[in-house]
């Protein structure tokens, strides 16, 4: 990426807004699935910025692993 910075804070304001309605979901009561699924697809956007944020140049994939 040509602006690693760019992408980090990219990927977190991705995060933030899946993390948003994961909160917006617990409120349903009903979509425990759905919510469980975006609370994880948060946490690796947020730990994909976090990687760019350190000077990685690449990152693939979202695993939390």
């Amino acid at each position: 990426m040509k602006e690693p910075n760019k992408d980090a804070q990219r990927w977190f304001r991705q995060s933030e807004d899946d993390y948003r309605f994961v909160k917006y979901l617990k409120k349903e009561e009903d979509f425990f699935d759905k919510g469980s699924f975006m609370a994880q697809q948060a946490g690796e956007k947020a730990l994909k910025s976090c990687l760019y944020d350190t000077g990685k140049r690449r990152v693939i994939g979202h695993s939390l692993y």
